[in-house]
């Protein structure tokens, strides 16, 4: 039996049963009574159970995810946004006890795991009790006070969940969140006078909204208990004082049975739905079975009344041999019961479906089966066909074998014509749909007709001049009248249309754009019979359609010559002319469609003496990105050439502006300074692809980190390097590796494309693309700028590598700390630095966050005989104590491991504020791998 989800609509917004409040209630008073059983023992210390968390609270994630999807499936029947709100509620739930249970110290590693601290725990437990308490609250505001929402405001709000559950995940793991357990697990003071008392109020709150929602429904009866096993979770588990006691066991299993609990009511219910439904369709196919018997024993009886239906009637014995038919079937096919005996009754069946229906008659003749079916049956008068449902029926005797068939042909042709008719208007408009570009527009009208008793087609539009662009004389006079018209017109002067044979007759039809008149659409038939009333019909909707993809297309095209002349205006003519560095650029817009986007690029001499290097991508397409494009290419101009600001500051400041305008658009980009004299580049990325460089015959993906323009904050990071002679840097767009839609393929493209060069640095940018893109073409706009420099006057005899970003920014701590570690190994060429270097990078950058929070540099520079770590701050500054630290104080030994790891240490104020650490490690040769 065929389960409909639809049926489910009276599970969770069904009034509650007297049996549904009973069980409630004597489940209520157990778990009041196990939970006052359990509190004086809460605190009672019992073995540890390692797999006991895995366990339960895997199964809960189990039961919180089928109940989110049943709720969802409810919401989809009954779009009561409260029952959303559950959906949204359980699935929240299961993500959080999920990553409570990956982060329980001693289950899958000594520690947890997500990178998680000792507190990640008990927050994740706090979070989702909380944010499932507040669900509650607001399923309860929704169903008391009705708060309707449209599917796109739920998944709008679905959306936001996701991203707040997200947010709840990256604060218990890496937020300096308060403590709330200490030692083996024992409550804080802050958990005790703060967390718990919001707790029990949440809860409390979702009991008594739930109490006061007067339990009329199945859901609001058992969510009741819910929120009370959620509550007794809550105090037992602070009364526990500590894991693994009574009181800790026992809000485990709280929580597994808050999980549970409408799960396990949901499945009862649909199992009596199914049950009752089984028991339905049982008494109905009986009774269905038996009116068809007495149906067919009275069809067979009094058959003489066969000729008062307007059906097509004839009966066979069970050989299939037709041994009546009533008069309309004699009428229609010109053929009595004596000659369809002898030419068989499949004779008047359409060519193209005797096939079809002998061999589904002779299936049925063989296994005593029914038989039907939609065919066409060609009248004898005319020759046409028209469509019928064919129904053949066997009779049985009481051991089942068949005795008898009777067959009825109902005339469907009105039907079957308006379902072609909808069927094929469905289908033109879907795919005159798909393209704005007006050939293939054209295109996909000749493709769509060819499959119709259509056999030539054509389209004739106006020109500017008012005139057609292929049709003059006669032919355009014709054309003009059926404009003028306004309604198709048949046309039986085929040669005049210069349609080629077979065509016998032709309709043409008027197509009108919003403004006026686009042309003539003419469809030629090779029958005669054609066109029929129906066709002209058909062809007035056609016309209406394509007209409107035509103008449509008319329109783009229009557009995307504005959006694409104003974009190429906008973006630079002449790159910046050095001697010792060249430029190279290329753009190209997307060839699906030729759509016109927001790619580009920029360089330009700043007036401290560098060169500024941006390339971007705005989302979207057409003259809209185009003029955003051309506002954020000169924001960064702007920004760059006024203000002494480092890249990241300059990005931050685009993405101000773009919030500031109220569009809702995003930006990707890279912005960088080059200095031409000494090598050094300091840039910054948006959520762009990074800069590539190439020198020596190796490449090189620069990192990056930052999120777009219009999504930023103002905690960017910049990243600076000292970069050889004769190197190229390369930036490009998305569009570049995504053409087919296989970025693994297009990164290896652009690496052969660059690495292929072999010094051919004039045109860098245009041969690259060429070289990638082979004879693919670019399905979105694809933006290349190159900076190859030759010499370096004031090169520094030392390489430098430099980070600039918030000492908040944990991730980018991290990104740092590795790229220190694999540098030193690879300059120094002997691996165990990379731990040492490692270290003291993280305990100095360790200081400044315990001592100078804010914003923080890190460079790392490598000489001949070593290397120099140096990390910068802007606090109020400190020194080294003279004095190693106590073997048990807890805090003042970070510099001193730094000493002791590094060959020398320095600390020196700067002159404008904060401190710089300076840590060097020396080796006799550098090796450079």
């Amino acid at each position: 039996m065929a389960f409909d989800v639809r049926a489910m609509e009276n599970i969770a917004t069904a009034p509650a049963s007297p049996r549904d409040r009973i069980v409630a209630t004597w489940l209520v008073v157990a778990i009041l009574v196990g939970f006052g059983l359990v509190i004086p023992f809460s605190g009672v210390p019992l073995a540890p159970t390692r797999p006991f968390v895995p366990a339960v609270l895997s199964a809960a994630v189990l039961a919180q995810l089928l109940t989110a999807v049943l709720f969802y499936i409810q919401y989809g029947v009954a779009r009561q946004t409260q029952l959303a709100l559950l959906s949204m509620a359980y699935a929240s739930a299961s993500v959080l006890t999920l990553c409570y249970m990956l982060t329980f110290p001693g289950v899958f590693s000594p520690t947890g795991l997500l990178h998680a601290n000792s507190q990640t725990t008990p927050w994740f437990s706090v979070f989702e009790r909380e944010n499932f308490g507040l669900f509650v609250i607001a399923f309860a505001c929704a169903d008391r006070f009705g708060w309707p929402l449209g599917r796109g405001a739920v998944r709008a709000l679905a959306a936001g969940v996701v991203m707040w559950v997200g947010l709840l995940a990256v604060a218990a793991i890496g937020a300096p969140l308060p403590p709330l357990v200490s030692g083996g697990g024992s409550e804080t003071v802050f958990f005790i006078h703060v967390v718990l008392p919001i707790s029990i109020v949440t809860a409390a709150t979702a009991i008594g909204l739930m109490l006061a929602s007067g339990l009329r429904t199945v859901t609001q009866v058992w969510l009741l208990v819910v929120a009370l096993l959620y509550f007794c979770e809550t105090v037992s588990g602070a009364y526990s004082g500590a894991r693994y006691t009574l009181g800790w066991y026992a809000a485990r299993f709280f929580v597994f049975s808050g999980a549970s609990v409408l799960l396990a009511v949901f499945l009862v219910k649909i199992n009596d739905l199914i049950v009752r439904l089984t028991s339905r369709n049982a008494a109905l196919a009986q009774r269905t079975q038996l009116a068809e018997l007495e149906l067919a024993e009275g069809e067979l009886r009094y058959r003489s009344l066969a000729n008062v239906v307007p059906q097509l009637i004839w009966t066979a014995n069970p050989a299939g041999e037709i041994d009546y038919v009533n008069d309309r079937w004699a009428a229609y096919t010109g053929l009595d019961a004596l000659a369809t005996q002898g030419l068989g009754w499949d004779f008047p069946f359409d060519e193209r479906d005797r096939a079809k229906q002998h061999a589904g008659w002779e299936q049925s003749l063989r296994l005593g089966q029914r038989f039907g079916g939609e065919y066409r049956l060609r009248e004898a008068a005319t020759g046409r066909p028209r469509w019928f449902l064919v129904d053949v029926i066997p009779l049985y005797d009481e051991s089942g074998v068949v005795v008898r068939w009777i067959a009825s042909c109902t005339d469907i042709e009105r039907s079957k014509r308006t379902e072609q008719r909808e069927a094929f208007l469905a289908v033109a408009g879907d795919r005159l749909s798909r393209s704005l570009d007006l050939t293939a527009t054209m295109r996909t009208i000749e493709e769509v007709v060819a499959g119709t008793v259509v056999t030539w087609s054509r389209v004739d539009l106006i020109g500017e001049d008012g005139r057609f662009a292929k049709a003059a004389g006669a032919l355009a006079d014709r054309f003009r009248d059926v404009l003028a018209g306004g309604e198709p017109a048949i046309e039986e002067d085929v040669a005049l249309l210069e349609a080629p044979p077979p065509a016998r007759r032709a309709i043409v039809v008027p197509l009108a754009g919003a403004e006026g008149p686009l042309g003539v659409m003419t469809l030629a038939y090779a029958d005669p019979s054609y066109p029929t009333v129906d066709d002209i019909s058909i062809a007035r909707d056609f016309g209406r359609r394509a007209a409107l993809a035509i103008d449509h297309a008319l329109r783009y095209e229009r557009e995307r010559t504005t959006a694409d002349s104003f974009q190429r205006a906008m973006l630079p003519y002449v790159m910046p002319q050095l001697d010792n560095v060249s430029f190279s650029a290329s753009y190209s817009a997307a060839s699906e469609s030729r759509r016109v986007g927001g790619d580009f690029y920029d360089a330009f001499l700043l007036p401290n003496g560098r060169v500024a290097l941006t390339i971007g991508d705005v989302t979207g397409h057409g003259l809209e990105a185009a003029v955003i494009m051309g506002e954020i290419r000169q924001s960064l101009r702007a920004a760059a050439s006024f203000e002494d600001a480092s890249p990241s500051q300059i990005l931050d400041r685009a993405s101000r502006l773009l919030i500031g305008s109220g569009r809702t658009v995003f930006v990707t980009a890279v912005f960088g300074e080059l200095d031409p004299r000494s090598g050094v580049f300091e840039y910054a990325t948006a959520g762009h692809p990074s800069p590539i460089v190439y020198a020596g015959g190796d490449l090189h993906r620069l990192p990056g980190s930052g999120l777009p323009i219009g999504l930023r904050t103002d905690e960017g990071v910049d990243f600076s390097l000292t970069l050889p002679e004769a190197c190229t840097i390369v930036l490009y767009t998305d569009g570049l590796i995504e053409f087919a839609r296989d970025i693994e393929e297009g990164e290896r493209r652009l690496d052969a494309a660059i690495c292929s060069l072999n010094g051919e640095m004039d045109g860098a940018a245009g041969s690259i693309m060429q070289r990638v893109l082979g004879e693919d073409q670019a399905t979105d706009d694809i933006a290349i700028l190159t900076a190859t420099i030759h010499a370096l006057p004031e090169r520094a005899r030392d390489e430098m590598r430099g980070w600039k970003f918030s000492s908040s920014d944990e991730r980018t701590a991290v990104l740092v700390r590795h790229a220190v570690g694999a540098l030193v190994a690879a300059w120094s060429g002997d691996e165990e630095r990379r731990y040492s270097s490692e270290l003291a990078f993280g305990e100095m950058f360790s200081n400044v966050v315990r001592h100078a929070p804010g914003p923080v540099e890190v460079r790392l520079t490598v000489a001949p005989d070593g290397a120099e770590l140096s990390v910068i701050d802007s606090g109020p500054g400190f020194s080294r104590a003279l004095r190693a630290p106590e073997s048990l104080a807890e805090s003042g030994r970070g510099l001193h491991l730094v000493g002791s790891l590094a060959d020398e240490l320095a600390i020196d104020p700067n002159a404008t504020g904060g401190t710089t650490v300076r840590a060097r490690f020396a080796w006799q040769t550098l090796t450079r791998a």
